[in-house]
Formats: structure tokens, sequence, C-alpha cells
């Protein structure tokens, strides 16, 4: 099969194929042994977790390639929750514009259905493939997932290709972030005590409905705020990771506390969360209930 990097899979062609005889289908000879793998992760921890998630089982199936990963630069520190460090290529407004070259021929992966970016990408670095799940419209490889939860989603474009997922894998945030986050929650000892994070808005909730709170509430955001602003996306998630649960009414502390694998309850007042295990609740009584339950099972 001769593709040109900008070819497009017709998806009729690929249907017809498939009623035929899908036995005799065959992925184009790269996916067996590329000589370089890059993970593209678009801006935001909603593209950049699940790329995470992929990029670990990439590695660990193709032992053998150089491994490069495109991602947003205050998001960088993300990549030192690997196993092992690919080679990082940053951007900042264009994507397409990355700190360090990769060489034209990679295999270019996309965790997401959300292609921003990822054309220029694809026009920047010439990969000799582009695959994401079927939904993405700049990858000429589209998979067919039939979840839109993650990390189940990686899985599944892993599954596709007949790469095995790592199901147990999850992030380690790496000491350096650890100290940081401990020099903010004990500037004395930096041995902080087990605490729950969560933003104003979620917590305001609790404290009114007079739930249980047993331990330390620190508060990420708002007036009355124990977390300073504008701290690097790196130490937001040691603190994250180190929490005992998380409670937020904001989407990138949902995607980060749950691709972390920390407990966490979300209140999405306007549905916009990107789904991640069980959806959260909308309202004051699904978060209040959520919150017993958590209690009761303990973290």
């Amino acid at each position: 099969m001769n593709l040109s990097p900008f070819a497009w899979f017709s998806k009729k062609r690929l249907e017809r194929r498939v009623e035929k005889s899908w036995e005799t289908f065959r992925f184009p000879g790269i996916f067996e042994n590329p000589p370089n793998v890059t993970v593209y992760c678009g801006p935001g921890p909603a593209s950049t977790w699940p790329g995470i998630y992929l990029a670990c089982s990439l590695q660990k199936f193709y032992r053998n390639s150089t491994h490069h990963l495109i991602i947003h630069e205050t998001l960088a520190d993300l990549a030192s929750t690997l196993p092992w460090q690919p080679g990082l290529h940053t951007y900042s407004t264009q994507t397409g514009q990355l700190s360090q070259e990769i060489p034209a021929g990679s295999l270019l992966f996309n965790a997401t259905t959300d292609s921003t970016g990822l054309a220029e990408v694809v026009l920047a670095i010439s990969p000799a493939l582009s695959v994401a799940p079927e939904g993405c419209d700049s990858a000429n490889v589209r998979l067919r997932v039939h979840t839109e939860s993650y990390p189940e989603k990686v899985f599944g474009i892993c599954q596709a290709l007949g790469i095995p997922p790592d199901r147990k894998w999850r992030p380690s945030v790496p000491p350096r972030l650890i100290e940081a986050a401990s020099r903010i929650l004990a500037p004395v000892s930096h041995r902080s005590l087990p605490y729950i994070l969560a933003t104003s808005q979620a917590a305001a909730v609790l404290e009114r409905r007079r739930a249980e709170l047993p331990l330390r509430l620190v508060i990420l955001d708002g007036k009355g705020r124990d977390i300073p602003e504008g701290i690097p996306d790196g130490v937001l998630i040691a603190l994250i990771s180190g929490a005992s649960a998380v409670i937020t009414d904001r989407d990138n502390i949902w995607v980060h506390a749950s691709a972390l694998g920390v407990p966490v309850l979300g209140y999405d007042r306007r549905g916009v969360f990107q789904p991640w295990g069980k959806p959260p609740p909308r309202g004051e009584t699904g978060l209040l209930d959520e919150w017993a339950e958590l209690l009761r099972r303990g973290w």
C-alpha cells in the first residue's frame, strides 16, 4: 500500500473491503517497525493526558523506535510522568513551529478526535501516516473505537492496531515536582498533612450543605485560595497527585485528577467535562451523594 503523507483513506473503500474480506486487510508495513514514533498532544490537558497514556503503550510496544512527543510548552512537565522520557518537541502558539525538528517519515499518533493544530503538525514534520480515532479530520488513518471515555478510548486505539495497551499504568509524578508542591503546602517543614484539594465553587457546595470534611481543605482558586495564582502545570499536577481526594467544578482539574488516578468528584454544571470513568454529576444533590459514597468507601 503506497500512501503519501496527505492521502486519505476512503471510508467507502474501507467499508467495501471489510464486507468482502476483512481477514485480508493489512495495515501499512510502517506499523510493524517504525524508525520514529511521534505522539501529538494538542493544547490543554484534555488532549495531552490521552496522548501521554497512548505514548506509554507505544513506548513499550515499539521498543526499538525513537519516540517523540509534541506538547504545549506549558504542559511539558506532564511528559516526565512517563516510564521513559521521549524526545520533547514543544510549541507555544503555532503547533507547526516546534522547538526541535522531527525526522520526516515518522508514524504520527493523535489520541483524541480533536484535530486542533494537527494539520499544521502534519505539514511541518511530513509523517508517513497520521493515526487518530474516527472523527479526527486531519488524520489519514482513522480508527473506529467504541467508547468515548478515557483512558478506555486510548486502549481501543491500541487494540485496533494490534498493540497491547498497558491498562495498569498510571502516571508517576517526579520527586522534583512533589518537592515544589510540598514547599507551597508546608513552607517550613516541606511535609504536608493529608488534604483534600478543591476549587472554591465546589467546596462552597459542601460547606453550605454542611458535608463532612475529615481532612484539611486546600482551596485552589478564588479569594480565599491557599495556592498561589499562576503556578506551573507541573506543580499543579503534583498538588493534585498528593491529595487524598479532589473536588472540582473545573474541567482541567477533573482531567488532571482522573488521569493521575486520584479520587475525584466533578461538579459539571454545564455538562462540558471530558469523559473519564464515571460521568460527574451536574447538580448539588448528585455531588453530595457522591461525596458521601466516597467517605463511606474511603480512599
